[in-house]
């Protein structure tokens, strides 16, 4: 009975070789490296898509207000009551929401003596000069500044002779080749007409011999209303070209 048992299981469970388990093993460990290779492109991406603000770090440096630092950061959710803070990429810092924008999606923070980080703009530059009691420059300065600019141009300022001359020369240019080409227009409208003329003169001599043979033959035949149009054409390029 036993027998007949262990021959029953042993039937039941698949016989493994060492072929088949080294390449079982070779599944699940390409699936464990395939997992975490996944996983980690996954996570940069999402680090990527999660730091979406622009951060600007300033600091006084030399008397002078100087970018010290530009990083990545996030609105992390604090607590239910809809809280939020700021945290940086690089800088591993935890500042407070920032509620001055100063581009789309960038925050400028200034750093004090004591370390402390300020939200700040570049607020109204016009508002803050006529605080002051600046004055802008009136018309009589800026005419001054471009004499003396122009005064200062025409000393040490070297203009070359087409950058002096090149308009007037390009202007004459064009006026001799509009001219040439008006001048070759009208000798070939005085050939046309030319032509028109000696056409004329053959039409009115071919109609005085048809009349003339008419009348040796005797036959009577009408021929001055058939070449009457011709005549007619003759006298309009006579009246057009005494004009």
């Amino acid at each position: 009975m036993a027998d007949m048992l262990t021959s029953t299981i042993s039937d039941k469970i698949p016989s493994f070789s060492a072929v088949g388990v080294a390449t079982l093993v070779g599944w699940l460990i390409g699936s464990i490296l395939f997992a975490g290779i996944l996983g980690t492109i996954f996570y940069f991406v999402y680090k990527n898509l999660i730091f979406n603000k622009t951060i600007k770090i300033y600091r006084k440096v030399g008397n002078k207000t100087v970018l010290v630092a530009v990083d990545k950061g996030y609105f992390a959710r604090v607590g239910n009551a809809g809280d939020y803070w700021l945290i940086t990429k690089k800088l591993k810092k935890t500042l407070p929401r920032p509620t001055i924008q100063s581009g789309k999606n960038e925050y400028w923070f200034f750093e004090r003596e004591d370390g402390e980080f300020i939200n700040f703009g570049l607020g109204d530059v016009d508002s803050q000069m006529k605080s002051a009691k600046v004055y802008y420059i009136d018309e009589d300065m800026r005419l001054a500044r471009l004499g003396i600019q122009k005064n200062l141009r025409d000393r040490f300022q070297t203009v070359s002779f087409w950058q002096k001359y090149g308009g007037m020369i390009m202007n004459l240019i064009y006026l001799m080749v509009s001219t040439i080409l008006l001048v070759i227009l009208f000798k070939e409208i005085k050939g046309v007409w030319e032509v028109g003329h000696s056409m004329a003169g053959a039409v009115r001599d071919m109609a005085v011999q048809v009349e003339h043979m008419s009348q040796r033959i005797g036959g009577g035949m009408q021929v001055t209303p058939l070449l009457l149009p011709f005549f007619n054409i003759r006298k309009g390029f006579k009246k057009w070209l005494s004009k």
